[in-house]
């Protein structure tokens, strides 16, 4: 104890995950009893203890837009369906993914053994597709 008082360690605080949030850790936080906070464009870099804290209280965020029209990279598309060469379903996908998809994603055929889109696919023969999959086309057209 002499030596941590020499150092300046006390108190010794052996929490972990607690003492991130500022509630749990009983210390006083940057935005004090704030129940609203209004953030504008072009605001970035916020670290995690310099806006509301959020954690396991109710929320709602509001956002007014203006969200331009017309498409590019990104900003999703038609998506049809085809089931024996012809259409069964079609829709609009809102967002496409404009760069990469993961730093360790797979591209798999038949099952998702990285991130699945639902839980339990993908992990254990029993969530395989059990058809049989004679091939799979990737087909491109080219970028306008």
């Amino acid at each position: 104890m002499k030596e941590a008082e020499n150092y300046h360690v006390l108190p010794i605080d052996d929490r972990t995950i607690e003492r991130t949030n500022p509630a749990l850790a009983g210390r006083p936080d940057l935005l004090g009893d704030r129940t609203s906070l209004t953030l504008y464009e072009g605001m970035q870099g916020m670290l995690e203890n310099t806006i509301m804290n959020v954690k396991n209280r109710f929320a709602t965020i509001i956002a007014e837009l203006e969200i331009p029209e017309g498409g590019g990279v990104g900003k999703g598309g038609k998506a049809t369906l085809y089931m024996n060469g012809k259409p069964v379903a079609e829709g609009r996908v809102e967002k496409t993914q404009p760069n990469i998809f993961s730093a360790d994603e797979t591209a798999d055929v038949g099952l998702d053994n990285q991130t699945p889109v639902a839980e339990g696919i993908g992990v254990g023969a029993e969530t395989r597709f059990t058809g049989k999959i004679k091939e799979v086309t990737l087909e491109v057209k080219p970028v306008k």
